[in-house]
């Protein structure tokens, strides 16, 4: 966080390829940076703008992957409604 006024201004984005994910980053002020976590390849014509592809339900990999953020915009999910909830953990973890 912006420690001179206590400013938001990193911000990363879980599901930034779906349609909400897509629809946030193109949608916020160019006052954020975004970092943008998904499983699927995603980009955008902002200039500050970053993708990174992971895969949520790998704690090993989520671990630290926040660390800088200061605020995370958690919108990633199965669309399967069968699918378990077990990928919510690592990445409620991580950003503790």
């Amino acid at each position: 966080m912006n420690s001179e006024k206590n400013i938001i201004t990193q911000v990363g984005i879980t599901g930034v390829s779906g349609n909400i994910g897509k629809t946030l980053v193109e949608g916020l002020p160019n006052k954020y940076c975004i970092m943008g976590y998904d499983i699927m390849p995603c980009s955008s014509e902002r200039k500050d703008f970053e993708s990174i592809v992971v895969d949520l339900s790998d704690a090993k990999r989520v671990r630290g992957l926040f660390d800088g953020l200061d605020a995370v915009i958690h919108l990633a999910a199965d669309p399967d409604p069968e699918s378990p909830w077990h990928f919510e953990r690592p990445v409620r973890e991580a950003c503790w």
